[in-house]
């Protein structure tokens, strides 16, 4: 009877099934809001941006991204775009977390971007990335803003 009833509740946990359960309140809002899909998204799920990466696809790009984003990047978008960055902190040296995280802040973001990774889009989360966010619009020689919602946005750089 045990094994029978952990089983009925791995099966009512998965995706498909999970939004018919009669969840808190504080969960389901924490679920993005998208039509048709199950509630294995939560909010901060970058899947419009993800959408729109797929659908414009630019020869050559390479792609930074914010961290959170790299599995569902990864996920979504694989083979076709490749990240910067996931959450897999023993997969990626020590000197490029240390660039992501000076990126992030932006210093030196430029030098590291272009020069070093010789980055073509960058996809950030306004509200853990604002520093970055804010130097990438202010520097409109270089970078452009070429999509946003509420949480994301999406630079393209100019070419030189």
């Amino acid at each position: 009877m045990v094994a029978l009833a952990m089983a009925v509740l791995v099966v009512m946990v998965q995706p498909p099934l999970i939004s018919s359960l009669p969840l808190p309140d504080e969960y389901r809002k924490s679920v993005a809001d998208i039509p048709g899909a199950s509630a294995a998204f939560t909010a901060t799920t970058p899947v419009s941006a993800a959408e729109y990466l797929r659908t414009h696809p630019q020869a050559g790009e390479r792609l930074y991204n914010e961290m959170g984003y790299g599995s569902y990047l990864i996920w979504a978008l694989y083979p076709d775009h490749k990240v910067f960055i996931d959450a897999r902190v023993e997969l990626y040296p020590l000197d490029v977390w240390e660039d992501y995280i000076a990126i992030n802040q932006g210093q030196n973001y430029n030098k590291l971007l272009i020069d070093k990774y010789n980055v073509t889009r960058v996809i950030l989360d306004r509200g853990i990335q604002p520093k970055l966010s804010e130097a990438l619009q202010q520097d409109r020689q270089r970078w452009a803003l070429e999509y946003q919602d509420q949480q994301s946005e999406i630079y393209r750089r100019n070419d030189p």
